[in-house]
């Protein structure tokens, strides 16, 4: 049994991804687990696209960007706790708030 299914038992979802890398577990798990995704160019611009209507009209205040990972989204104020990890295994984030 997966440690999220603990939180959501019954998904109307489910999708799994594998892939093969040239790396021991540990290397791996380090490298999944503390990747920043902000550091993409891609996705960097992706989110500074996002962010551009605020950025013109001034409606809001500039956003240093604090990271896209694990660590970061779970480390500032933005409701996402890790609420469940298995070193070298799996980790489970969850969120709070009103969708």
């Amino acid at each position: 049994m997966r440690a999220i299914q603990n939180y959501l038992p019954h998904p109307r979802h489910t999708e799994i991804h594998r892939i093969f890398v040239n790396a021991s577990p540990e290397i791996a798990w380090k490298e999944a687990r503390h990747f920043d995704m902000s550091e993409v160019p891609w996705i960097k611009l992706l989110f500074d696209i996002r962010t551009l209507p605020e950025k013109i009209l001034g409606s809001k205040k500039h956003v240093v960007n604090s990271g896209l990972g694990v660590d970061q989204i779970t480390k500032t104020d933005t409701g996402f706790f890790v609420l469940h990890e298995t070193a070298g295994k799996e980790v489970v984030i969850g969120s709070v708030g009103q969708f």
